[in-house]
């Protein structure tokens, strides 16, 4: 009698988890509209619905953080980012804030490897991702192009300059366009794996217009990097992902094509303003985008900003080998800036260890991420979805601080979770 009042807790806190963790698939796309404030760093319903988890599924997901390399690793960075945040030249403060809230993220993949998650669950999960990237993406676009007012949409009025000319962003429910596009590009790889295995055509439309229109909203945003990081990762997909026959691939290759033709139609058709900015944005030579100079050599120092912090993350290892902890980085040209890279950010922050850390990490990776016989049929497409989702979003990471993206933890969480279900091993 106790054994089965005790399967039934765990049964209950189980299927309450899985509906808190859809609940927080539909509200992530939203943004600002589940948030208590408009401000980027504002907590919100999402943030107490990933507390929440946490706490209760904490007893077992301690044991985890330890036998588990991957997440033992992460562990190891933020034991070394807690003694390197001493030496920040940032506010020591702040450090051990952002720092809180990462180890926050890393305890809430774990969590997501202790729920149970079959095939059709992790369906569900996809569909009620699909139905808040449907409302965000949509709703977006009818307020971008003052059909009405949408309450929270597009408030950061941020525009791409271009000689005279200031071509509105488009940034959705998001204080940033580069946040919308940390989301979009983790999401909608994801969804464009997963449409050839959603049963009915309805179904299968639904999943084709939300990508569709996502991927207008992200062009919108005037986010190269985002763009870049899906045709990359789609084609690697196209290419290489998934066990089919070449007739099946290459008709999938077709489709890609024809339907990346009709989107690039229609945005160049119904946003013309478009093209000068990505021509802007890939320092097209002026005789053929008709850019001035001075404005092409704004956006080289700009994207050259990147290369400079990573050199002189690189530089401060003689001062400094240990690093300076989860902050942001100084220099005497910028002062203290975001260093948009993930890899700098490591760097910057775990000095000489972050070498040594990142060859493990990557190692661990590369196995995680390969495919193995030993995988279920049925989860075959959402493994795909989750690690080509997260490719997307780690080369995201190389333009961006995108660390924390509750949404790419989520991910992570599954990733490990169904290596778990297929390997029955917990050590990966």
């Amino acid at each position: 009698m106790v054994s089965k009042i005790i399967i039934n807790k765990h049964l209950t806190k189980d299927k309450i988890a899985f509906i808190l963790i859809c609940a927080y698939a539909f509200m992530i796309p939203l943004g600002t509209v589940f948030r208590f404030t408009s401000e980027e760093g504002s907590l919100g319903i999402s943030t107490i619905l990933l507390t929440f988890l946490v706490i209760v599924y904490i007893p077992t997901t301690v044991p985890i953080l330890l036998k588990n390399k991957v997440f033992f690793l992460l562990l190891l960075l933020v034991l070394w980012f807690s003694l390197s945040t001493l030496f920040a030249l940032d506010s020591v403060i702040s450090g051990y804030k952002m720092l809180a809230i990462l180890t926050v993220y890393i305890f809430f993949a774990s969590t997501i490897t202790k729920i149970h998650l079959p095939a059709n669950r992790l369906k569900i999960f996809f569909l009620w991702l699909t139905i808040g990237m449907f409302f965000s993406s949509s709703l977006t676009l009818i307020d971008f192009l003052g059909v009405t007012d949408i309450p929270y949409a597009n408030e950061s009025n941020i525009y791409t300059q271009i000689g005279d000319e200031n071509i509105a962003q488009a940034s959705g429910f998001f204080p940033r366009r580069s946040a919308m596009a940390a989301y979009f590009t983790l999401i909608w790889p994801a969804l464009f794996i997963l449409i050839n295995y959603f049963q009915g055509k309805l179904l299968k439309i639904y999943v084709v217009i939300t990508c569709f229109t996502s991927l207008v909203i992200l062009s919108l945003t005037h986010n190269l990097t985002g763009i870049i990081a899906i045709f990359i990762t789609c084609s690697v997909y196209l290419l290489c992902g998934d066990h089919i026959n070449l007739v099946k691939r290459m008709k999938r290759i077709v489709c890609a094509v024809l339907i990346i033709l009709s989107f690039f139609c229609i945005v160049v058709t119904y946003f013309p303003d478009i093209i000068n900015v990505y021509l802007f944005r890939l320092r097209i030579p002026t005789y053929v985008s008709g850019i001035a100079v001075e404005e092409v050599e704004h956006q080289k120092e700009s994207d050259n900003t990147r290369i400079f912090f990573l050199k002189h993350s690189l530089k401060s290892l003689v001062n400094n080998p240990v690093g300076h902890g989860y902050t942001k980085i100084w220099t005497e040209k910028y002062g203290f800036k975001d260093p948009h890279n993930i890899i700098t950010q490591i760097i910057w922050g775990a000095g000489i260890f972050s070498f040594i850390w990142l060859s493990l990490f990557a190692c661990v990776i590369i196995n995680l991420t390969i495919k193995k016989n030993t995988l279920n049929k049925e989860l075959f497409p959402y493994y795909d979805a989750l690690r080509f989702g997260l490719l997307s979003w780690f080369i995201t990471g190389m333009a961006h601080t995108i660390i924390c993206t509750g949404l790419a933890w989520i991910f992570f969480g599954m990733l490990l979770n169904i290596r778990y279900q297929c390997t029955n091993i917990n050590r990966l």
